[in-house]
């Protein structure tokens, strides 16, 4: 008599196996995205010149003590042209662009390219960031506004680094 069962329960196994490696090989802690919805994330272009290699991106938000010491708050995968995200006002954060330039299935070699901006966003004003990324060449550009459908300003990218402990 032949047992039928042991091919299903492996394969089974494998499967659950599978899914495991998978959960637990993503170390993204992602955002919550329960704030009012005050930042504008447009997505231009991202294209890493390459078939063998695809381009990621990702919005992380980092909240900053007086210390200068920064606690991630999680990030927001890029996947569509436009992404709205709440953000927290009145206190210090970096809000960084990610993106991972990495193999597929062709490829093993990868790298992340990271942009980012220290600054304390302003209550009833909105930010639009635009970020895009082509074969190497990255741009991330922050307007602060007024109103969603004002002109605004380009605010500097000023690094973490220049962070004052108070």
């Amino acid at each position: 008599m032949i047992n039928t069962k042991a091919p299903l329960l492996c394969r089974f196994g494998l499967v659950l196996l599978f899914g495991l490696l998978v959960t637990g090989c993503s170390s993204i802690k992602y955002y919550p995205n329960t704030l009012d919805k005050n930042v504008l994330v447009k997505v231009i272009k991202l294209d890493s010149g390459s078939m063998f290699n695809e381009a990621q991106a990702h919005f992380h938000i980092y909240n900053i003590d007086k210390q200068c010491n920064q606690l991630h708050l999680g990030a927001v995968k890029l996947d569509q042209p436009e992404v709205e995200i709440g953000v927290v006002t009145g206190k210090p954060v970096v809000l960084e662009v990610a993106f991972g330039v990495g193999g597929n299935y062709f490829s093993t070699t990868s790298s992340t390219i990271r942009v980012e901006t220290m600054l304390t966003l302003r209550k009833n004003y909105f930010y639009d960031v635009t970020a895009m990324y082509d074969d190497g060449i990255y741009d991330v550009e922050v307007i602060e506004k007024k109103g969603r459908k004002s002109r605004g300003r380009v605010l500097k990218n000023i690094h973490s680094n220049a962070c004052k402990a108070k």
